[in-house]
């Protein structure tokens, strides 16, 4: 019988495409995507993920096979364990390593922010400029100003087509001008954190939150 690494290139991703498929998997209500995203960031990766992440380090053609499926949906938990770097610090510390792995990644689900305190979306807006790019989840996006740049160059550029903030806080300044990033976005799901509108700077009021 040949073993796994006598087979053709071709045959191996085949079979990991078929260990790959999730067999009856119900369609998620828009309306539960906020509480499903908590869900996983809570319990981490599948063990499918994990099952193909433990295959391609055993040997170094699996893992120049593999590791364009593995990169291909990213999931970035928003914490780690102590004495441990961050999840998100580990993936840009990749990417930086291994720049063509960002060719590789066409959805992704990543926090605002390496660690507690203060996030903001530039921790992570280079993710809207991946090349290929289409569906981008992120989470604890809390920015309350308007985010600047040196120019205008950017705005309708990203080629990010599905766009799902989850548990977002950002005012409307800030949130607008992430919104004029896609070039062509087709679908957005806004999951509003009701609880960053309570703040307020100073002696001013307190704004309520809206859908302006």
């Amino acid at each position: 019988m040949a073993r796994l690494l006598d087979l053709p290139d071709e045959v191996i991703l085949i079979i990991v495409d078929y260990l790959q498929l999730d067999a009856g998997q119900a369609q998620i209500p828009f309306y539960e995507l906020g509480a499903a995203y908590h869900y996983a960031i809570e319990h981490g990766p599948s063990p499918k993920v994990k099952y193909l992440h433990s295959l391609l380090l055993t040997s170094r053609r699996l893992n120049s096979i593999l590791q364009p499926i593995f990169y291909c949906d990213i999931f970035v938990r928003e914490f780690c364990r102590v004495s441990k770097k961050f999840p998100l610090v580990q993936l840009e510390w990749s990417l930086e390593k291994n720049p063509s792995l960002r060719e590789q990644i066409t959805s992704a689900i990543i926090p605002c922010g390496s660690s507690g305190g203060d996030r903001s979306i530039l921790d992570v807006f280079h993710f809207f400029w991946f090349t290929n790019i289409q569906t981008l989840t992120i989470h604890h996006f809390k920015d309350w100003e308007s985010i600047e740049f040196e120019d205008d160059s950017h705005i309708g550029t990203s080629p990010v087509e599905c766009l799902r903030l989850i548990h977002c806080g950002a005012h409307e300044e800030a949130l607008t001008t992430v919104l004029s990033w896609p070039a062509a976005l087709k679908i957005l799901h806004y999951d509003a954190d009701q609880g960053e509108w309570e703040g307020h700077y100073g002696d001013e009021p307190p704004k309520s939150w809206t859908c302006a």
